[in-house]
Order: structure tokens, then C-alpha cells, then sequence
């Protein structure tokens, strides 16, 4: 197949499975996002319209504004589709959305108070379209928030995830590539930026960096994925992986390799 740029998300899915990726960017089977993943676009709009107004006036916007861009972009996701788990299908789709806006609401309230007023920003949602040594194709994503000398990502997230997450993200080392290429040096810091839904929301913050070791490892993946699809040899993830489920793959009901399934299905 022809391929002209790879993105980290893109990377992500082949290694978790390479038929999930084969499904979604070889056939074009898009599969609507979950629930999480919407209150987690609500949450991002209000971010990036808050920050955006900080850039611009030097101040954040008020409380209610900020709920407000997290209401609206989280219903506008929700109109463009949605995948139901099983007990929310049970809730029924009124209870679970206005569960689902009333989360991003308090999140983006969250980040408003203890995450926004510590950060400069200097670019929101930048796009990055950069090369990769070795590979005819290039590196494409966008890096969520800039700082003088440094990036900041904001995740929402069940738990915390932890400083491994951060420290092995291949997100963030696309990001550290990205930024040496336009800036001519690697980020002096990182900022994993998790905001927690626990019962009582709250934000963990972990602080990663990149060497240039991390950048020649992340050529060598990006080269060999870049071989995986252009060979076409897309390896289905093991079964015993917890993402290999109905609850976690919208693919699994018509997967031939998962439970229950043997022969092939083209």
C-alpha cells in the first residue's frame, strides 16, 4: 500500500494489533469512539480554548466558559458517533451522556484551576509533518502543548498511570523528534499532564525527557512498521492481551483471530 506519513497513533495500533490497524487504515473500517474517549475530546477543547485566550490576553477565561468549551466539544464528538459498552447501552444513552458532560465539565473545571495557570504557552495543537532517517515516508502528529523549551501533554485517564508510561511513550519520543527537527535541539522536559477520574478527580503530572538513543530507537521502530505495512504482513495481537476483547476492540465481534474464530474473513 501507499503510504505517505506514519503517525504515532498510527504506530500505536499496528504494535497492539496488526489486524486492528489493517481493519482501520487499510480497509477504512472506522469504528466510532467509546464514551472515555469523548470525555476526553470534551476536556481537550476546553484546554485548547482556555490556553488559546491565556496566549492572547495573558489571562484564563472564567470558570463557565471553560465548562461551557467542554460541553459543546463533547456533544458536537458525540453527534459525529459513539460506541456503547454493554452496561452503558444498559444506562441508556440519555443517563450516560449527560454522565459523560458533567466529567468533562468537572475535568476541564480541574485543569482550569491547577494545571492552566502554571503554563506558558507558545503554541497549542501544532502540527508536525517532519522526516525519518532511512524511510521514504514521514513523521506525522501534532504536539498538544509547547512551552519555551518544553512540551506538555494532558491525558484523561482512569488511574494514574505511572512514570514508566511516560518514560517509554513513543508519542513523546515522536514529539521530541518532531521538536529537534524544527528547533535544532531535543525538549529540555516533558510533561505527561494526567488528569485522574477518580471520584474525586485529580491531576498527576510526571516529568520525562529524550536522548538522542531514544531518537535512534524510534527510527528503527518507525522504519520496521513502515516495512510491516508496505509488506502487508499484519500479525493479529495475542488473545490473552486484555485489549482483546469486545469491551476494548470495536473490531473483535468480526475478527477472525479472536475467541471462538478460525477461518479467515476477507
Amino acid at each position: 500500500m501507499a503510504l505517505e506519513y506514519l503517525s504515532p497513533s498510527q504506530m500505536n495500533m499496528l504494535w497492539r494489533c496488526g489486524e486492528q490497524y489493517r481493519r482501520r487504515y487499510v480497509e477504512g473500517e472506522r469504528i466510532p469512539p467509546g464514551v472515555a474517549a469523548l470525555v476526553g475530546t470534551g476536556t481537550h477543547k476546553s484546554i485548547e480554548v482556555d490556553l488559546k485566550w491565556k496566549m492572547r490576553t495573558g489571562e484564563l477565561l472564567d470558570e463557565q466558559q471553560v465548562a461551557d468549551a467542554a460541553r459543546d466539544g463533547l456533544n458536537k464528538a458525540w453527534e459525529e458517533g459513539v460506541m456503547f459498552l454493554p452496561e452503558e447501552k444498559a444506562q441508556g444513552e440519555k443517563k450516560v451522556r449527560g454522565a459523560a458532560v458533567d466529567q468533562a465539565i468537572g475535568l476541564a473545571k480541574l485543569h482550569r484551576g491547577e494545571l492552566a495557570p502554571t503554563i506558558e504557552p507558545v503554541a497549542l495543537e501544532e502540527k508536525f509533518i517532519v522526516p525519518v532517517n532511512g524511510s521514504p515516508v514521514s513523521l506525522l502528529g501534532y504536539i498538544d502543548i509547547r512551552e519555551p523549551g518544553g512540551i506538555r501533554d494532558t491525558k484523561t485517564k482512569g488511574r494514574a498511570p505511572g512514570q514508566e508510561e511516560a518514560d517509554t511513550s513513543e508519542q513523546f519520543t515522536s514529539y521530541a523528534h518532531a521538536y529537534k527537527a524544527q528547533m535544532g535541539e531535543l525538549p529540555k522536559k516533558i510533561y505527561m499532564d494526567c488528569l485522574v477520574k477518580t471520584k474525586v478527580p485529580k491531576v498527576v503530572t510526571y516529568e520525562t525527557e529524550r536522548t538522542d538513543q531514544d531518537l535512534t530507537v524510534l527510527q528503527a521502530r518507525f522504519n520496521q512498521a513502515y516495512k510491516i505495512i508496505t509488506a502487508g504482513l499484519f500479525a493479529p495481537t495475542l488473545r490473552s492481551n486484555w485489549w482483546c476483547s469486545p469491551k476494548w476492540c470495536g473490531y473483535y465481534d468480526t475478527c477472525p483471530y479472536a475467541k471462538g474464530r478460525t477461518s479467515l474473513a476477507f
